[in-house]
């Protein structure tokens, strides 16, 4: 020990579990309306589709990874969309995509859901969840390029998540309040001991 040190694997497998980290929920009042309208689109990061939602005026990003981009895979995944907003006592009111057939093909199963599909013009893109795009591929380059690994397509998955997450604990320019997305959404004030307690790659 005096010259190696103590031995690495000794001290993993000694250590006992630390105790869970149990924050104070504190609740954070709504300020923003419950009729949203979604915005969606298809992402690709390094190859691998993602849909991407952003509900506004709350601004909360939604992302999920896809297998491909059939009526088949993105029907559910949208649909989850949609629950993750109503879970919270949001309503869904209008969805704006920028053409995508998959989606389009949904029209009428949407419509009987009281959710009407406004698509944009050919060759136009849907400003606000094409700024988001951008910002988490951003993100994401950033991260690959600082880890002191290669990362793998289902750390890429991982990190497009993570970043999406982040994203969300940031208040936009917009807001009255100063407060974020997910703390409108959830209703519960950010803690940094559990929300900010790891960056992605860290070891824990």
């Amino acid at each position: 020990e005096a010259i190696f040190g103590k031995s690495t694997a000794a001290m993993k497998g000694k250590t006992n579990m630390k105790a869970a980290v149990i924050s104070k929920t504190i609740l954070a009042a709504r300020t923003v309306q419950v009729q949203q309208k979604l915005a969606v689109d298809i992402m690709f990061v390094m190859g691998k589709p993602f849909l991407i939602g952003l509900l506004y005026p709350l601004e909360l990003g939604l992302v999920t990874e896809l297998a491909n981009r059939s009526l088949e895979e993105i029907g559910p995944k949208l649909q989850v969309f949609i629950a993750t907003a109503t879970s919270k006592g949001f309503d869904v009111l209008e969805i704006h995509t920028d053409g995508e057939k998959s989606i389009a093909a949904m029209k009428n199963v949407l419509q009987e859901m009281g959710i009407e599909i406004e698509p944009s013009g050919p060759g136009q893109h849907i400003p606000q969840v094409e700024r988001l795009i951008q910002t988490i591929k951003k993100r994401v380059r950033a991260h690959r390029h600082d880890l002191p690994f290669t990362m793998g397509r289902v750390l890429t998955e991982k990190c497009v998540l993570f970043c999406m997450s982040r994203w969300n604990m940031i208040a936009s320019a917009n807001s009255l309040d100063n407060t974020s997305p997910l703390e409108q959404f959830t209703g519960r004030k950010l803690d940094a001991r559990i929300d900010l307690r790891v960056a992605f790659g860290d070891y824990v």
